[in-house]
């Protein structure tokens, strides 16, 4: 990809800071979280502005098509992740996102082996970003038992 030395220096950045998620506007970090899980960039999307993220730079371990789904809905300008599922580059790529991947596997999985993240699986058949944010806030209520 194109976009490879920039991907490389923000997954760099993250991980001297020791962050698992990291917004980036013109080198200035503007968030961050140490939590695994798409918990964290959940909270993001839905506590931020549409201008506090649109066009930054996400960093990420793990980029998922949940997270793909959430990034298009902020409105990322770039995203780089660890692992990013062929579904999250196939997103981005219909959203004109341009992304970095270090590595890029057939899907993400929970915790159960072989089977998909539960946070994946809830938007298998979703590509419209409102009703993925919808989805994924309904299976975050049912995991954690808690209403956002």
């Amino acid at each position: 990809m194109g976009y490879s030395e920039e991907g490389r220096a923000l997954l760099a950045e993250l991980e001297r800071r020791g962050a698992r998620l990291m917004f980036d506007r013109d080198g200035n970090t503007i968030c961050q979280s140490e939590r695994s899980g798409i918990a964290s960039l959940l909270e993001v999307v839905r506590s931020s502005s549409p201008e506090a993220l649109r066009n930054t730079r996400v960093a990420d371990t793990v980029v998922g098509k949940a997270a793909a789904l959430l990034l298009v809905r902020a409105e990322i300008g770039f995203v780089a992740a660890r692992t990013m599922s062929e579904p999250a580059a196939a997103t981005l790529r219909i959203h004109g996102i341009p992304f970095h991947a270090e590595v890029t596997v057939p899907m993400i999985h929970g915790r159960v082996e072989g089977k998909p993240c539960p946070f994946e699986h809830s938007v298998e058949g979703i590509d419209d970003p409102d009703e993925a944010l919808t989805a994924l806030e309904e299976t975050a209520e049912r995991w954690t038992g808690r209403v956002r």
